[in-house]
Parts: structure tokens; C-alpha cells; sequence
């Protein structure tokens, strides 16, 4: 019998109202910051409000300080109007993430040192997408959306400084 024969398969046809948003990224570290910005997370909460969080490196730039929650608010969260957040929403729409993770998994072989994990959720499903060097050939490995993406997400830091 071969062990690889295995069907560890799982399939789901489902949609999700996204309520979440989490970009991450991560840069070979050569000199320690503990200023480094690695995620930006996004919560919408209604209609009108929302919330901009960010998260910033340790040592090792891996670990994460997790967002604490008090009276359903992110601590140091910024509040943000939803139609930023829907806006963000509207550009996910347009990945085509079965095809990014199907990239990644078989192009592994570019990488400059960082590596670009978005993930957005409803709180039930999670999607992620994980990229190595987004800004490595670009046009030609299909990531002009998605570069696009982050660059709009991690942008709402310097937008709401």
C-alpha cells in the first residue's frame, strides 16, 4: 500500500460575509526593530464603524503581540469608517485565490526575504493566501491584484498616522 495514496481531501462551496481582515509581513531580519510593522488587521463591526489595528514585531519578527479585546473594542485600535473597509473588500473580491495558492505551491523558488500572508475571514472560514516576494516579477507571476491588495492595506497605516 502507498502511504501517499491517501485522500485527505476537503471540499467547501461557501460564501462568506468577510468581517476580518489581516495582512502580515515578513522581511529577513538583519537588524532587530521592535518598531517593525507586521500586520495590519482590519474588524468591521457595523454598517458605520470599523476597526484599524496594527501589530508590530519582537525580536525574531515572527512573534506577534496579540490584539487584546476590551468592551469588543481592539486595543489601540483606531476607528475607521466601514466604507474603507468594504472598499478593501471590493479588491479581494477580484483575487483569485485558488490560483495564488496554487502559484505558491508550485513556484516556490523566488524569494528576496519577505513574505506577504493575507487572510480574511467571516469568523467561522478563514482564507489565506501566502506569497514569497510579491514584488519580484510581478506582471509575469499574476500578482499585480494581489500586490495591489496589500499595498492598499498597508498603506492605511501612513493614512491614519
Amino acid at each position: 500500500m502507498n502511504s501517499y495514496s491517501q485522500n485527505n481531501e476537503y471540499k467547501i462551496d461557501e460564501t462568506i460575509k468577510i468581517k476580518t481582515i489581516d495582512l502580515s509581513i515578513t522581511r529577513s531580519v538583519l537588524k532587530y526593530n521592535p518598531k517593525r510593522l507586521v500586520t495590519v488587521s482590519l474588524e468591521r463591526m457595523s454598517d458605520s464603524i470599523s476597526y484599524l489595528s496594527f501589530k508590530y514585531g519582537t525580536k525574531y519578527d515572527t512573534e506577534v503581540v496579540d490584539t487584546i479585546f476590551h468592551d469588543w473594542k481592539p486595543k489601540n485600535s483606531i476607528e475607521i469608517d466601514s466604507k474603507i473597509f468594504d472598499d478593501i473588500v471590493k479588491d479581494l473580491r477580484v483575487l483569485d485565490v485558488k490560483g495564488l495558492n496554487k502559484y505558491f505551491r508550485s513556484n516556490c523558488n523566488v524569494y528576496d526575504g519577505s513574505t506577504y500572508d493575507l487572510s480574511f475571514s467571516d469568523y467561522n472560514y478563514n482564507i489565506n493566501v501566502t506569497i514569497y516576494a510579491p514584488k519580484v516579477n510581478t506582471k509575469e507571476r499574476g500578482l499585480r491584484k494581489f500586490l495591489k491588495v496589500c499595498e492598499e492595506i498597508w498603506g492605511l497605516k501612513k493614512n491614519n498616522e
